[in-house]
């Protein structure tokens, strides 16, 4: 072996040696960073069979696993959605323990106008049944108003989660766009990979998405 030979040799040894210690930093940092990967160098004999070089640095992830969590996530938050409004409801209008839920006072209705069939002549029986039926109809308007405001918050929620939704999408696309570019100069995308990622998963928490991987690390989002 030649001394410019051996040079070269320890040449591209030592860059890789730097490249993988920066690559090892990243993982330290990242550490408890959510959808950060650990991130991977990959060597190979450098050209002409004289030292090494690095061919890529890629991730420890599973893309099944990574699509089952999207899944998920989206069944989670669309139950979360349908319980938080359903318990609002129970709790103001379905409750029977509740004094002054329509469920409660249709009860105390039906008791008043039982007594009152009993003593269908009893004046103080009589009001007390009409007392009843006045306050199931005061009741009934009050829960249309907790309906109509369970309603509006919806809406509101609807309007907020889309434009969240429409931030994370622009976002979405800047990042993919860096992924294609970077796959075509051969460069690191694997902090983008990650981004994406979290992006999908902030997706996921707002709707149902489905994933298409397709060429030079690009997906289409469905």
């Amino acid at each position: 072996m030649s001394l410019t030979t051996a040079m070269e040799s320890a040449r591209s040894s030592l860059n890789v040696l730097s490249a993988q210690t920066s690559v090892v930093s990243r993982n330290i940092a990242n550490a408890e960073t959510p959808f950060a990967s650990r991130k991977i160098t990959n060597t190979v004999t450098g050209v002409g069979g004289i030292g090494v070089r690095i061919a890529s640095i890629t991730r420890a992830a599973n893309e099944t696993l990574f699509h089952n969590l999207l899944a998920a996530n989206s069944d989670a938050s669309r139950q979360s959605a349908i319980v938080d409004a359903l318990e609002q409801l129970e709790t103001t209008i379905y409750d029977t323990e509740q004094e002054t839920s329509p469920a409660a006072m249709i009860g105390k209705l039906q008791d008043a106008i039982q007594q009152y069939s009993a003593s269908p002549a009893d004046p103080i029986r009589a009001q007390a049944a009409v007392s009843a039926a006045e306050n199931v109809v005061s009741t009934l308007h009050s829960a249309a108003d907790i309906v109509n405001g369970v309603r509006e918050q919806a809406d509101s929620q609807i309007a907020e989660s889309v434009e969240h939704v429409n931030s994370l999408l622009s976002e979405f696309e800047t990042v993919n766009n860096q992924i294609i570019m970077g796959t075509r100069t051969n460069a690191d995308i694997t902090d983008y990979l990650d981004q994406r990622d979290r992006i999908l998963n902030d997706l996921s928490e707002e709707m149902g998405i489905k994933i298409i991987s397709r060429d030079l690390n690009d997906i289409a989002l469905f």
